[in-house]
């Protein structure tokens, strides 16, 4: 019986392989990878990147590629001196910090990789070394520079407290327009030109309590590429199906003044 068994695994090893379809288990394992590659980095950090937790967040989900994170932070230097903030306590305006995980993040090494790790309404300190600071050559590649007064061979304290994330649209090169869809709309069609659009648009800008609205909600009647809206709004609306309802975020140059909407 055992000769037999034997005999019987040799004439099978001389068969050409049998095609095999994926485990349906294993399907998913493609969509893990970045999630598994930022988890490896962070393991791969762990004698330079250290955590405190001041609070627990909720839920069990960490922030991704291609989603804005809503944040405040106080950075310190190794001997606790604040060089940044957005909280008004320590010399902040009060308005949350926001940026897009992903490819458009211009945030140092460490202190991405620590975000990665955090949940919503957790409140944390990190504690990052140089080389995943100001040494990491990450920074260099992104022409980021240590502010004045802020060594870059010392360990650095950022104190985070992430406030939301959610999936957006990053409609520029920059990340300086950035699309949340709010509840989805009708068909595949975006505007063009040179069609006319009729919108319900109200403008909001962040400050210390929320959001103050400057622009209250006006239907606006414009022609696609007529110069009547901000150029980022408008960058915006046209990655917006017909009755899609949507906050458009604009930075920069794009969110000037316009004769439709001052």
């Amino acid at each position: 019986g055992a000769m037999a068994g034997f005999l019987k695994y040799i004439e099978e090893l001389k068969e050409p392989p049998k095609e095999r379809k994926a485990e349906p288990e294993l399907w998913g394992k493609d969509k893990q990878t970045d999630e598994q590659k930022w988890q490896r980095e962070y393991l791969r950090a762990s004698g330079s990147l250290f955590k405190a937790e001041i609070r627990a967040g909720e839920g069990e989900a960490n922030p991704k590629d291609d989603q804005e994170v809503v944040m405040h932070y106080v950075y310190r230097t190794e001997d606790e001196k604040v060089y940044a903030s957005t909280r008004r306590e320590h010399g902040g305006t009060g308005v949350p910090y926001k940026f897009v995980l992903g490819k458009h993040c211009k945030e140092l090494k460490g202190l991405e990789l620590g975000i990665r790790q955090l949940r919503k309404k957790e409140h944390a300190v990190f504690k990052i070394k140089p080389d995943y600071a100001y040494e990491h050559e990450s920074a260099d590649t992104m022409g980021l520079k240590p502010p004045k007064g802020v060594n870059p061979k010392q360990m650095l304290m950022f104190e985070l407290e992430i406030l939301d994330f959610y999936p957006v649209k990053v409609v520029d090169d920059d990340a300086l327009v950035v699309k949340r869809e709010l509840s989805h709309g009708e068909g595949w069609e975006t505007p063009r030109a040179p069609f006319e659009v009729e919108a319900v648009i109200a403008g909001y800008k962040l400050c210390h309590d929320g959001e103050e609205e400057f622009f209250p909600e006006t239907t606006i009647k414009y022609r696609v590429g007529d110069g009547q809206l901000p150029k980022g709004l408008e960058m915006g609306i046209d990655h917006m199906n017909k009755k899609e309802k949507a906050w458009i975020r604009c930075h920069g140059e794009h969110r000037i003044s316009s004769p439709a909407i001052p």
